[in-house]
């Protein structure tokens, strides 16, 4: 089973690469209409390709069709705990949301994030909020926003500003 999936998973790569060569059509850089609306995408063979180690606390398992991305919460005391989250969502926030993992409000712009991994933080109460990382870089992007990408690690750290 696994000389099938590998095949398959090199012909997937043979096709996204071939298709490279299409012409731009700007698709990328267009904003999203609504603040409150999360993008949605379709994610390409290549994304669905199971190449995730699985590292620290283990959320769901890998079917076809799902990906797998790391997920870091540092919290207010400096503690870190390291997630693999398996996931059919395409975005972040929904991912999160639905297993559990992060709760708060919901208001014109989005999922406010307070409550990670059991952690609550609210800065207009106590001047701590949940910052969210996408790689080494803060994010730009709400919560609900953030397109995920197989393999990809996704921080939320606990910060006074």
């Amino acid at each position: 089973m696994k000389k099938i999936i590998a095949v398959l998973s090199v012909f997937a790569v043979f096709l996204a690469l071939t298709a490279c060569g299409g012409k731009d059509n700007g698709e990328a850089t267009k904003a999203p209409e609504k603040a409150t609306q999360a993008v949605q995408t379709t994610l390409s063979e290549e994304e669905l390709v199971e190449t995730v180690e699985p590292k620290g606390t283990v959320i769901g398992s890998y079917d076809p069709g799902e990906i797998a991305f790391y997920w870091t919460v540092i919290n207010k005391a400096g503690e870190e705990k390291l997630f693999t989250v398996y996931t059919s969502e395409a975005n972040l926030g929904p991912a999160l949301f639905k297993t559990g993992l992060i709760d708060g409000d919901m208001g014109d712009y989005g999922l406010t994030v307070k409550t990670v991994n059991g952690e609550t933080h609210n800065y207009e109460t106590e001047g701590y909020a949940w910052v969210i990382y996408v790689g080494d870089e803060q994010a730009q992007t709400g919560v609900d926003e953030i397109v995920l990408k197989n393999g990809a690690t996704y921080t939320f750290k606990v910060e006074t500003f």
